[in-house]
């Protein structure tokens, strides 16, 4: 909770142009945090939340839209990140959750994945 107050505090600057840095700033470090302090390489930095998209955060700013600049960095952020992915500098999520995993080891029905002959089993009852 401290952290949050603190992280919107540091937002607040004298010009758009800086206001747009910090919260650029900030979404890199959130991003860090997440993937483990790993550091993000500076082409994909400068690609994603470069000059260019900066840009457009000003701009959202100067308009007095900061929902849509906020809305306008995590967008940049998920693109960062799955980016990151593809390129294999950070692992890929799992695709089965852990309670999903369990419910298979437990033999549960997974409804989303059933074929046929099971669901005929099922109807019979």
């Amino acid at each position: 909770m401290a952290e949050e107050v603190k992280e919107k505090e540091e937002v607040k600057a004298t010009t758009p142009e800086e206001a747009a840095r910090k919260a650029a700033d900030v979404i890199i470090k959130q991003l860090e945090k997440e993937i483990g302090d790993k550091p993000i390489p500076d082409e994909l930095r400068e690609k994603h939340l470069g000059y260019r998209n900066i840009k457009h955060v000003r701009t959202f700013i100067e308009q007095r839209r900061e929902y849509y600049a906020k809305l306008f960095l995590t967008q940049c952020k998920r693109d960062l990140k799955l980016e990151m992915m593809e390129k294999g500098i950070i692992p890929r999520p799992s695709k089965l959750t852990l309670g999903q995993r369990e419910a298979k080891k437990a033999g549960m029905a997974d409804y989303y994945n059933i074929d046929e002959s099971i669901m005929m089993h099922l109807s019979k009852n």
